[in-house]
């Protein structure tokens, strides 16, 4: 299953620490990867991934993450990537060395090979965000169906990420304030996240076949479909 989280600590003067926030999402998020558990923070940035882990394909250490490409690409991914053996065999003619022999790295050297154009070539079910260190910039994508989840929120203090809610209310910028129409929708019609906008006012679900592109510098938040099934 996993689980990945990630936040960008705006005002970095303030109490508590990013790292320390992060953590606290991390630790939210437990039974979603008992198998292990990692963070990388940024401080220059004052940014941070997280991440879950539940080992299904490569058990050793070597795929653990946030998993990192030169020190410049870091990846926290949620999900399984099936066609990952055959990318991994074009990616090998491309030049691309491998660490491990987790789907997770094949889809962090799809990234660094093929931009976001990565997602045309993927079979699977994926939730990820990968930050690249040099640009300073998010990219997150969730896959075409929604299988795997991705929630976040944008606010002046903080913009974070989770593959959970319960994580996000970690964040001590966001005031749990109910959403009513999500609410009117559940209990008279028995339909949830059918909006972008769930139970919670202001942590938006990341829709299926979209990605997110957070810029840290201008504190941007850019959301787009990727996927339009005919």
């Amino acid at each position: 299953m996993c689980g990945i989280s990630g936040l960008h600590h705006k005002l970095s003067s303030t109490s508590p620490s990013g790292e320390s926030i992060l953590q606290q999402m991390n630790e939210a998020l437990l039974h979603r990867g008992p198998d292990g558990g990692g963070l990388q923070w940024f401080t220059d940035n004052d940014f941070g991934l997280a991440h879950r882990r539940l080992s299904i394909i490569d058990l050793s250490a070597a795929a653990a993450q946030p998993m990192h490409s030169n020190g410049r690409y870091w990846l926290s991914f949620n999900g399984e990537i099936y066609n990952y053996l055959e990318l991994r065999t074009e990616l090998l003619a491309l030049g691309a060395r491998f660490q491990s022999a987790s789907d997770a790295e094949v889809l962090l050297q799809a990234y660094v090979y093929w931009g976001t154009d990565c997602l045309k070539r993927f079979n699977g079910m994926w939730a990820f965000a990968i930050f690249d260190v040099e640009k300073q910039s998010l990219f997150c994508a969730r896959d075409p169906y929604g299988v795997k989840p991705f929630y976040y929120l944008d606010n002046t203090a903080h913009f974070g990420f989770a593959s959970e809610i319960k994580a996000l209310l970690k964040i001590p910028s966001y005031k749990v304030v109910a959403n009513r129409t999500a609410l009117l929708d559940y209990f008279a019609n028995s339909k949830i996240e059918r909006q972008e906008e769930g139970f919670f006012k202001g942590i938006k679900e990341l829709q299926p076949g979209h990605t997110l592109q957070y810029q840290l510098a201008s504190r941007t938040c850019e959301v787009k479909r990727y996927y339009n099934p005919s």
